[in-house]
């Protein structure tokens, strides 16, 4: 169940994202296709399971998005926490 909840949070949050004018063309796509927007975006540092054991989300500390805390943020909570996200993955990639 936390594995389909975490899920659902992650597609809703990659939804959420997608449809924001200004972080759509960041990542220049108009299409909304959750499943492969974050597998293609987010996995890298959160993982494909959101559980953010990679590298990059040990390294910066990325917390399960499964986890209590994160699913008990609002829509608006976690649309505010995804460009801050995508910055410190990206200032934390290899060159």
């Amino acid at each position: 169940m936390k594995t389909l909840k975490a899920l659902v949070l992650i597609g809703a949050a990659v939804l959420t994202f997608s449809t924001m004018q200004k972080s759509t063309a960041a990542f220049g796509t108009t299409t909304v296709d959750g499943a492969t927007t974050f597998k293609s975006k987010c996995a890298s540092c959160h993982a494909v399971d959101g559980s953010g054991n990679t590298p990059i989300g040990r390294n910066l500390k990325i917390g399960d998005l499964g986890s209590a805390a994160i699913q008990a943020k609002s829509n608006a909570q976690l649309a505010k926490l995804l460009p801050v996200g995508r910055a410190r993955c990206l200032s934390s990639a290899p060159v």
